[in-house]
């Protein structure tokens, strides 16, 4: 929980920065929450499954090969379980991208809504 806080508070200054009302702040933080979520999801969904995780495995197959006998087992235990080590990071990378790009999507839509609101309330005061 406390890694979200310097994310958070980068966020909550891009707010403040860029928005005049709570409602374009909200705004402004969730558009770069959004884009750094579809970025993520990119990176860590197609991008790796075409580009790094093709090389991982034939690498951690190549390691897993170079002996043979017990060491050669060993080394393929070690490769197997380093793929699926890895496999679990990208995968809750993946999780968490996906997971903030639904947030942030709701996040501004809900600041649309709620500025078009305001500016309705502005014009008719």
């Amino acid at each position: 929980m406390l890694l979200w806080l310097l994310p958070g508070l980068v966020l909550i200054g891009i707010g403040f920065l860029g928005g005049r009302r709570w409602s374009s702040r909200l705004m402004w933080a969730s558009a770069v929450l959004l884009v750094t979520a579809v970025a993520v999801t990119i990176l860590f969904g197609p991008v790796f499954s075409a580009t790094a995780q093709p090389q991982i495995h034939q690498q951690l197959d190549r390691m897993g090969t170079a002996a043979g006998g017990f060491q050669g087992l060993l080394n393929q235990k070690a490769a197997s379980m380093a793929e699926n080590a890895v496999m679990a990071f990208v995968s809750g990378l993946l999780k968490q991208g996906v997971l903030l790009l639904v947030t942030s999507t709701i996040l501004l839509f809900a600041s649309i809504v709620w500025y078009i609101d305001d500016m309705r309330r502005a014009r008719h005061v």
